[in-house]
C-alpha cells in the first residue's frame, strides 16, 4: 500500500525496515488491513490483544481468527491479555489504553518500528461529529491523526494509520473478493455507546446526502491539524517566555501574566493546557475550552485582584503580574 510506506518513512526507508505489527481484531476492517498489507511485505506481524470485556469464548473465537488469518498470510502472530473489567474505571478508556500498550509490548518483542491500525475515513467522520458535538477545539477537528509515536522516547514505536482515505465499504470488498470470512462483534452494535449511534443512525443520513461527507470531513481534520500545530508552536514559544524560575518548592510554578495576557485566547489557552501537563496535572493535556476559558480570561482582562482557578488537580491563582501554579491541597 503505497499510504502505508508513506508513512513508514517514506522514501528514505526500504520495506525492508517497515517491519510493522498489524492490530487486526479479526473483524472486517482490520482483516482487510493484514490482508493488504500481508501482500506487499514478510515482516507483517498479525498481533492481537484479548480483552475480558466479552465471554471468554468470543475473545477466544476472535484470538483464533486473527491467528488463522496470520496462518494464511505466512507471517507472525503474536497476542496479548489485557484485562480491564476490574480497573474500576471507565472500561472503554481502559480497554484502549490497555490495548495500546499491549500493542506497543508486542511491536517491541518483534522488533516492529511500527504498528498500523485499520482507522479508515468513516472512523474519522465519525470521530470529528463527536469532537464537533462535544465542543472540541482545532486539535480535537483534527480528528484521527495519521501517524502519532507511542511515548516520548527517541525509539519510540510509531503508530500508522493507511487506510483513513478508505472507507468502510473499500474494506469490506477487499475481504469478499479475497473470501475471508471476518468476525462480528455484537458490542459494535450497542447503539448506548456514542459511536455505534452515529455509526448507524447519523452517518446513513449524511452519506445519503453527501456521499463524500467521509473524504470532505478528512480534508476538514487535516485542515484542523494544521492549525492546532500552528497553535501549538505558538504557545510553546509563549509559555517558555512566560515561565519564570521555580519556586523553592517543586510543586510551585510562576508564570510572567504579561507574557501570557498578550498571546490570543486561542494562543493562550494551548499554553495552559501544555504547562498543565508539564506540570503533571493527570489527564489535563486533554482539557477542553470550558475548563481553561474562565482562567485563561482571567490572565486576560487586566484586572489586579487576586483570583483563583481550579483546574483539575491544579490550582492557577492570577495575581497582577503573575500567576502561580501549584498543586491543589486535598
Amino acid at each position: 500500500m503505497a499510504q502505508w510506506r508513506k508513512l513508514c518513512g517514506g522514501r528514505d526507508l526500504r520495506d525492508s525496515d517497515r517491519a510493522t505489527l498489524v492490530a487486526c481484531s479479526a473483524g472486517v476492517d482490520s482483516s482487510a488491513l493484514a490482508l493488504a498489507l500481508g501482500g506487499v511485505n514478510t515482516l507483517i506481524v498479525v498481533g492481537h490483544v484479548v480483552h475480558d470485556l466479552r465471554s471468554r469464548a468470543e475473545a477466544l473465537g476472535d484470538r483464533d481468527a486473527a491467528r488463522a488469518l496470520a496462518d494464511r498470510l505466512g507471517v507472525a502472530f503474536a497476542e496479548r491479555e489485557a484485562p480491564v473489567r476490574d480497573r474500576g474505571e471507565n472500561l472503554e478508556s481502559a480497554a484502549r489504553s490497555a490495548r495500546y500498550a499491549a500493542l506497543e509490548s508486542m511491536a517491541r518483542e518483534h522488533a516492529c518500528r511500527f504498528v498500523a491500525t485499520a482507522h479508515h475515513a468513516d472512523d474519522q467522520l465519525e470521530t470529528v461529529l463527536m469532537r464537533l458535538i462535544r465542543g472540541s477545539g482545532p486539535r480535537g477537528l483534527g480528528g484521527i491523526a495519521p501517524t502519532r509515536l507511542m511515548g516520548r522516547r527517541s525509539d519510540s514505536v510509531t503508530i500508522v494509520r493507511p487506510m483513513l482515505g478508505m472507507d468502510r465499504e473499500q474494506g469490506l470488498r477487499l475481504c469478499r473478493d479475497l473470501g475471508w470470512t471476518w468476525r462480528e462483534d455484537a458490542s459494535n452494535r450497542d447503539e448506548t455507546y456514542f459511536r455505534n449511534a452515529l455509526r448507524a443512525r447519523v452517518l446513513p443520513e449524511i452519506k445519503a446526502i453527501r456521499s463524500d461527507a467521509a473524504e470532505r470531513a478528512a480534508v476538514t481534520a487535516e485542515v484542523c491539524r494544521l492549525a492546532a500545530d500552528a497553535i501549538e508552536r505558538r504557545a510553546r514559544l509563549i509559555l517558555n517566555r512566560a515561565t519564570k524560575e521555580l519556586d523553592d518548592s517543586p510543586h510551585m510554578l510562576r508564570l510572567d501574566r504579561k507574557t501570557l495576557a498578550a498571546a490570543p485566547m486561542a494562543v493562550r489557552c494551548e499554553a495552559l493546557r501544555m504547562m498543565l501537563r508539564d506540570f503533571g496535572g493527570t489527564g489535563l493535556d486533554r482539557a477542553g475550552w470550558s475548563v481553561l476559558e474562565p482562567a485563561a480570561s482571567s490572565i486576560g482582562d487586566g484586572r489586579t485582584e487576586p483570583r483563583t482557578h481550579r483546574v483539575g488537580s491544579i490550582v492557577l491563582a492570577v495575581r497582577a503580574h503573575e500567576v502561580l501554579v501549584s498543586e491543589a491541597v486535598s
